[in-house]
């Protein structure tokens, strides 16, 4: 098991969102799709991607789409990943699956949406040991017996080397839920790949990850996704495992303890902690009640209080004494990136992937203002010194400044 060599490795994501035909209706959550995909396999913990080595398409025209894919899967030598989002519709015959684009008009098909036969003879081209393809698309199961070679239904040539991950099978429709940030597929990989899962292995092979993207869809009611590997390319892992536990060290033999040390006036000569400093915990508190991945964390000024937020889309608030929950605080709709007390401790404010910060009263649990104006996730939160001014910083390359007890960007 491994992942791609990142010196020789490509990944092209690719997405169409807006449409001119009145007869494909546009899809807002694809632009998401394709920047928190690509956030993850740049991200040094998780894919390792260098940011050069991941190219988004968004939006692209055929031939704009059919050039870079054929310039990416000729530079690739270990590894090359393609990801589609969008429409997919079908040609007469049976097996036949076009990429709507932008500018694909239904009856125009064969010259206004790239061909899904011109996907797998790049692909057949590429001298990349591993080849990748995620469609989350309707039909998307159509290019599982493509990809298997013109005489696949005879059980003839398979193309080596190939992983082909679908959102449906050959006849379901791809879900798009309104008001959703990501694609129902797509929301259902990102979270896997993020939260991770505890008792998974080190690295997201496909092999691993497969029966858990089943699971966490079907599970939900919804299209059942499809696979198929060629040879060993299902053991190639798309990312580490984030929730994965590293095994602890052997325990040391046992030693008398050393002599207390004297360090003149800042030393207590025996061996007690210096005045003023805790105690040395022996067994520390275990906080239990997230149901995925913490992201943040942060003690309130007095130290009393501890906030989390999670992927699980809420923020809770613990006794740091006690590590028991004291209010759980539900308003976003997607992972909490982060949470910062203000300097007075009252005021809780939180960054989230739903793209808005909020902004809570502590000892309420109500949120007292909902500050919107990024174009995507927000990934940090602080406030200033004075407690009057909320930074928060966004995967759409800003940063705002928001005057608290008014909440707008100054």
């Amino acid at each position: 098991m491994r992942l791609p060599d990142p010196e020789r490795s490509y990944a092209v994501l690719v997405g169409t969102g807006a449409y001119r035909s009145p007869e494909l209706a546009d899809l807002p959550a694809v632009a998401n799709n394709l920047t928190a995909l690509a956030e993850i396999l740049t991200d040094p913990a998780l894919g390792g991607l260098p940011a050069g080595r991941c190219v988004i398409l968004d939006d692209p025209d055929v031939r704009t789409l059919y050039r870079t894919l054929r310039r990416y899967a000729a530079m690739a030598e270990d590894t090359l990943l393609v990801y589609f989002a969008g429409h997919g519709r079908t040609g007469l015959r049976y097996s036949e699956l076009y990429l709507a684009l932008p500018d694909t008009d239904l009856d125009d098909l064969p010259v206004s949406a790239l061909r899904f036969e011109d996907v797998r003879d790049i692909f057949i081209n590429s001298p990349a040991a591993n080849r990748v393809l995620i469609l989350d698309c309707c039909f998307s199961g159509r290019a599982i017996p493509d990809m298997s070679g013109p005489d696949a239904i005879m059980g003839q040539t398979d193309i080596e080397g190939t992983y082909t991950l679908t959102a449906t099978s050959a006849n379901d429709l791809a879900l798009a839920l309104p008001g959703h940030t990501y694609t129902v597929f797509t929301g259902a990989l990102l979270t896997l790949l993020r939260s991770g899962v505890p008792d998974g292995p080190e690295l997201f092979t496909f092999a691993a990850l497969y029966p858990r993207l089943l699971h966490a869809l079907t599970v939900q009611g919804h299209p059942r996704p499809r696979q198929r590997g060629i040879g060993t390319v299902d053991r190639l892992a798309l990312t580490r495992n984030p929730a994965h536990a590293a095994p602890r060290p052997a325990a040391s033999p046992q030693h008398p303890s050393p002599p207390a040390r004297h360090d003149g006036a800042h030393g207590t000569g025996s061996g007690s902690p210096s005045p003023g400093l805790p105690e040395p915990a022996h067994q520390p508190l275990l906080l239990s009640g997230h149901t995925a991945t913490v992201y943040s964390v942060a003690f309130s000024p007095d130290g009393r209080t501890l906030a989390t937020g999670s992927a699980d889309e809420t923020v809770r608030l613990w006794e740091a004494a006690t590590g028991q929950t004291t209010d759980i605080l539900h308003g976003h709709t997607n992972w909490l990136r982060s949470v910062r007390f203000s300097p007075d401790g009252r005021i809780l404010a939180t960054g989230s992937d739903d793209g808005t910060a909020r902004l809570w009263e502590v000892a309420t649990g109500q949120t007292t203002d909902i500050l919107k104006g990024h174009a995507s996730h927000i990934h940090s939160v602080a406030f200033s010194p004075d407690g009057q001014t909320l930074a928060t910083s966004s995967a759409d390359g800003t940063i705002r400044l928001w005057v608290v007890s008014q909440p707008h960007p100054k």
